[in-house]
């Protein structure tokens, strides 16, 4: 079973979970949420992106490289940012307004970087997942 599905109620205790399953990876950010772990934790959590149900497939990426893409300009009917994580890419959009852009390459199941983690988390060993 991957990591963040086993481990998703542990971790939502101290980061922000949410899921990007779908063909196009489309995840979305609810405001509400997303400013209690602001005033909880300020910068010290992750933002998770989950990717897959089937296997270690997630982005962990430390609040403080993202939250310039979460701002109120872009918020969908006032409650919440969408966009898509691909290739490495993080894009937040919003209604009249470029897309932005974040590379989270080096994210890609960076899962040392989560706040509280169950242990053993999966580790990179050059071209697989272990857990170590």
């Amino acid at each position: 079973m991957p990591y963040i599905k086993e481990n998703e109620i542990r971790l939502r205790r101290r980061n922000y979970v949410c899921n990007a399953t779908t063909e196009s990876h489309w995840y979305n950010v609810y405001r509400s949420r997303y400013h209690d772990y602001r005033e909880t934790y300020g910068e010290e959590f992750c933002l998770i992106i989950n990717c897959s149900y089937s296997y270690d497939d997630a982005y962990v990426i430390p609040i403080s490289s993202c939250k310039s893409l979460f701002i109120p300009a872009y918020l969908h009917d006032l409650r919440r940012w969408v966009g898509n994580v691909q290739h490495g890419m993080l894009t937040v959009s919003g209604a009249g307004f470029e897309t932005r852009y974040l590379d989270i390459m080096s994210s890609e199941n960076a899962f040392h970087l989560l706040r509280d983690a169950p242990q053993p988390v999966p580790q990179w060993t050059e071209s697989k997942l272990e857990y170590v």
